[in-house]
């Protein structure tokens, strides 16, 4: 009854192995190395190879979840020594791995258990970095924020004083108009002593 019940609460994943998947599959697994034979037993049996993957990730461990290289999104599950990479996307089996070194299962088994913790360790280590970073940040863009207030400011304040010095200069004319004028009068008074134009 407990197993049943353990069964129940443990979910199922149906994911879709890629045709790359299923041939690695076939070629890491079955040691097949010809790509005829490969892609021959990819599909021959591919309901085992995607009950086989499924059970994977089923009873395994999702070790990853996140961006990796193209793949805005990717799930890296790990059971014993295999290692299967997952797009969730488009809820495909991207590719897997068996990792076997030739010195026993044992060792293989304790090779992926000592990279998952590294990769947890550097899981944990971006995200550490990423906080500090968003910090930094907000205090960044708080100080991007005063000195756009600071440049509106001053924006306005120069276009304050562009006014203010256009009126100067409306003013310095208007005084040298009168200047001008002054000098017509005298030119025009003696041309009229003299009856000459002056040149």
């Amino acid at each position: 009854m407990e197993e049943e019940l353990e069964e129940a609460e443990i979910q199922q994943t149906h994911y879709i192995p890629s045709q790359h998947a299923a041939e690695r599959f076939v070629e890491r697994a079955w040691g097949y190395k010809n790509q005829t034979d490969k892609t021959k037993y990819a599909n021959l049996r591919s309901t085992e190879i995607r009950e086989f993957l499924n059970k994977l990730c089923t009873y395994g461990e999702c070790i990853y979840k996140g961006r990796i290289k193209q793949y805005s999104e990717q799930l890296v599950y790990k059971k014993d020594q295999w290692v299967v990479l997952v797009d969730p996307k488009n809820n495909k089996i991207i590719t897997c791995y068996p990792i076997e070194f030739g010195v026993g299962e044992d060792y293989d088994i304790e090779y992926v258990n000592r990279m998952t913790k590294l990769l947890n360790e550097a899981v944990e280590n971006k995200q550490k970095i990423e906080e500090e970073s968003d910090t930094y940040k907000l205090e960044l863009l708080e100080k991007v924020d005063n000195i756009n207030s600071k440049i509106t400011e001053y924006k306005t304040l120069i276009n304050q004083l562009q006014e203010e010095k256009q009126g100067y200069e409306q003013v310095i004319k208007g005084h040298e108009s009168g200047v001008k004028e002054a000098q017509l009068k005298i030119e025009s008074i003696i041309e009229s002593l003299t009856h000459k134009k002056i040149m």
